[in-house]
């Protein structure tokens, strides 16, 4: 081994292509100026190809949280001079701000140093991808030179956003983890890679020994139990071929101690632009001792009917793809959808089926209906409820799933512009709900 060269570990895979373990820098060394040196150039033999950048971005009120606004967005992969990157934004401003990631891996020690920057500071981080407005109709190299700009930039969060290998390393830093039922975690195993004198990590035909690997390892869990997280993440990532990737459930993601909420939702959210589908997940804790953790999703998309005079009419079809706990296997419930003063019942639900898109290993059922748009407008309540009530006995004290209206509006307005011609009559047919598409989420 030359002295360019330096032995690391790479996660990576087919679904979430890298991310690693680099060399460590001492705590009382000198640490290079980042600022002045540049990124490694993509070049095909770079296994990292979009090094880590870090921004602050701005949103609408409560659009990070209640009272936040304003974050710092971290996006693609961790490579050597990513935890100075992020230090020397830290150090710019005043206050702190939370974090979100959006991030296919990288370099383990990287994202580890990372994680250790934010629990040193008492930060928040997530994971969902920063959208900026100025990008919208820049080609990639535009807007990457944009959010390379150092200046704010007015954006919007959204939840469809993935943290994978080395990332979910650096999210478990943090004081406060936020983990939006939309977003996937995966991890898996590791493989050998070196990096070059300028940064490049490149691929290696060395194989670790058994106490090579045990060594890593042990480095690795004292990291996840000084965390916090319990050390099962460890073992979910080692029984991982590298070659693939396993994304944890929301079961998983509470019982690891990542985000330990009972009641998590999205803001409604537009899930595919060409598509205008007001889309909304939530995880909320049931079963008979509300121990197991389910995610559902709730979608709109629109339709159209004819009148005998010809005149069209814009429907609204509401699609509920509800996660089931143990004891909701096998039975029927009625389900009452209310916003404001007005409601309508979900039809019988489809027979109870895995929908690996909207979370791993859970059984869900689907209910469908159709209603006319001006059961959602004007939108007066500031709250959308979903009444379970078992179908045989008619409980008089249904569960209730309270769902906020937060980007209700706005996204209906993209709905309606969309599904409407210049004279204002709907011109898309019924509009197949978007699942099943699990590249929404693996991206690469």
């Amino acid at each position: 081994m030359t002295p360019s060269l330096v032995l690391i570990l790479l996660w990576a895979s087919a679904a979430a292509p890298v991310s690693g373990i680099a060399p460590k820098t001492p705590a009382d060394g000198p640490r290079a100026p980042v600022a002045e040196r540049r990124a490694p150039e993509p070049d095909n033999k770079n296994l990292l190809k979009t090094p880590m950048i870090f921004y602050v971005a701005k949103g609408s009120p409560d659009s990070c949280g209640p009272g936040c606004n304003e974050w710092i967005a971290a996006e693609g992969e961790f490579d050597t001079d990513a935890p100075q990157r992020l230090r020397n934004l830290l150090e710019q401003r005043r206050g702190v701000l939370p974090i979100y990631f959006h991030s296919p891996g990288g370099l383990l020690d990287s994202a580890t140093s990372i994680g250790h920057v934010m629990r040193q500071r008492g930060m928040t981080a997530g994971v969902s991808k920063t959208i900026p407005e100025r990008c919208a109709g820049l080609d990639q190299r535009a807007c990457q030179r944009l959010k390379e700009s150092g200046q704010p930039l007015a954006a919007e969060l959204n939840a469809m956003a993935a943290c994978s290998s080395a990332c979910i390393y650096a999210v478990i830093g943090a004081k406060v983890r936020q983990i939006p039922p939309s977003a996937k975690l995966g991890v898996h195993s590791s493989k050998p890679v070196r990096v070059d004198a300028d940064g490049r990590v490149l691929p290696s035909e060395t194989v670790l020994s058994e106490r090579q690997i045990a060594a890593r390892n042990a480095v690795l869990a004292s990291y996840i139990r000084d965390m916090g997280i319990d050390i099962r993440l460890l073992e979910l990532a080692t029984k991982t071929p590298h070659e693939q990737i396993y994304y944890l459930s929301r079961d998983e993601i509470v019982r690891l101690r990542i985000d330990t909420r009972a009641f998590v939702e999205t803001p409604w959210f537009v899930m595919d632009q060409s598509r205008p589908l007001p889309t909304k997940f939530v995880s909320e804790a049931r079963g008979s001792d509300r121990s197991e953790f389910r995610v559902s999703m709730l979608q709109l998309s629109c339709s159209r009917s004819r009148s005998a005079a010809g005149d069209f009419k814009m429907l609204v079809n509401v699609t509920y793809y509800r996660g089931l706990a143990t004891d909701e296997l096998g039975t029927q419930r009625e389900l009452k959808f209310s916003i404001g003063p007005r409601s309508f019942v979900f039809a019988p639900g489809s027979r109870a089926r895995k929908l690996e898109f909207v979370d791993t290993g859970s059984m869900f059922e689907m209910r469908s209906e159709t209603e006319p748009l001006e059961i959602f407008e004007p939108l007066q309540a500031d709250r959308i409820e979903i009444a379970s009530v078992d179908a045989p006995d008619r409980t008089p004290s249904p569960a209730v799933t309270r769902l906020s209206t937060q980007g209700f509006a706005r996204t209906m307005a993209v709905m309606r512009e969309k599904c409407a011609d210049s004279n204002n009559r709907p011109v898309i047919g019924n509009d197949r709900p978007l699942v099943g598409n699990e590249g929404a989420h693996r991206g690469r």
